[in-house]
């Protein structure tokens, strides 16, 4: 595939989530919430053989300078790899949690979480009641994926099919060898519910 393509499709990519950015200081409903994660994953799906192409053709290309004796052109080529998997490792690994998720915690209690492309996470509702949103960052820390909500704790979250299993740990420093304080398992909230 023609590098200008890509770079066009990388931009548009861009271009949506800076849009997405303007409106996210206001409440945004939640069938756009979805919709958009649908979106979110259709351009996935439709974008993954593409990029699949490029990267084994700059994997080739690495090779061969590389064969040449081309140390410098072979470093290149990989950055090249390695900012193309990185612009895609949240669209391919954590874009799956993307949307609204309800949190159901062993102990009865329940959070509504909106997970949005760029890993930003918003918690706007406990246990039925609307509260003022808070905003948390879903990362990927080695093979876990976490929310850190700049409060002191973190958790962990394994999807499980159509589900999601969480640990919430009290403190970082339990993270991620200490017993987790909670669990709880998410479900995807339906788009108009």
């Amino acid at each position: 595939m023609p590098f200008r393509t890509f770079s066009l499709v990388i931009s548009l990519a861009a271009m949506f989530a800076s849009m997405c950015g303007v409106v996210r200081g206001q409440e945004e409903p939640q069938d756009l919430v979805q919709t958009r994660a649908q979106y979110q994953k259709d351009v996935e799906f439709a974008t993954r053989p593409i990029r699949d192409r490029y990267l084994s053709r700059l994997d080739m290309l690495k090779r061969s300078l590389g064969g040449r004796g081309d140390a410098r052109g072979a470093a290149a080529v990989q950055d090249e790899i390695d900012r193309v998997r990185g612009a895609s490792a949240d669209a391919s690994g954590l874009g799956s949690l993307v949307g609204v998720w309800k949190i159901v915690y062993t102990t009865g209690a329940t959070r509504r979480y909106t997970i949005a492309a760029d890993g930003s996470v918003t918690h706007d509702e406990d246990s039925g009641k609307v509260i003022p949103p808070r905003a948390g960052k879903m990362t990927a820390k080695g093979t876990d994926i976490v929310i850190d909500f700049a409060d002191g704790a973190i958790e962990r979250l394994k999807p499980s099919g159509k589900k999601l299993v969480t640990e919430l740990f009290t403190a970082k420093s339990q993270y991620p060898d200490g017993k987790p304080a909670f669990h709880g398992t998410g479900t995807m909230i339906p788009i108009g519910k």
